[in-house]
């Protein structure tokens, strides 16, 4: 695709008052030009200190997946990255440290541990956690099937003595 035909579709979507920031720059300018602009009037001020402290700050929320609370630390430290909060070669290993830290999953956690001398890219971690949960959620699904069909199985037996008993 063209600069010209992002540029284009970049102003087709807008609707004010972000179509009206980006009036000034005219129909022939150039995709990054109106990424800049828009950056500057709706990104966040705060500087690459102020991000990686909220990062730092950020825990999982309770009853939230370990997943989803990937997700949020990612979106903070990547913004702490564009404000040059931290080095971009060095976000996998804050993203591993802030999981271990914010994280309320102890067995999740002794999984993790090991790989704290070698983390894991975001995506890699995120396929991870995914596998972990996916197991965890099918590891419940059996146990509420066994526990139910024993508990039928518990009313059943019931009933038979006391259909029994009532017989004598």
């Amino acid at each position: 695709m063209s600069d010209l035909q992002k540029s284009l579709r970049i102003r087709e979507s807008l609707l004010p008052p972000a179509s009206d920031v980006i009036k000034r720059l005219g129909p022939g300018a150039v995709a990054a030009s109106y990424i800049q602009l828009l950056d500057a009037a709706y990104d966040t001020v705060e500087d690459g200190d102020e991000l990686m402290a909220k990062f730092i700050n950020t825990l999982q929320d309770s009853g939230e997946k370990t997943s989803t609370y990937l997700h949020r630390l990612q979106a903070v430290l990547n913004q702490a990255v564009r404000r040059g909060g931290v080095a971009a070669g060095e976000a996998d290993r804050h993203l591993l440290k802030q999981l271990c830290r914010g994280c309320w999953d102890t067995a999740l956690l002794l999984k993790l541990e090991p790989l704290k001398d070698a983390p894991l890219s975001f995506v890699d971690l995120l396929l991870l956690l995914r596998g972990e949960e996916n197991k965890e959620a099918s590891r419940a699904v059996r146990m509420k099937q066994h526990l139910g069909s024993a508990r039928t199985q518990a009313a059943t037996c019931a009933h038979s003595m006391h259909v029994w008993v009532k017989l004598e």
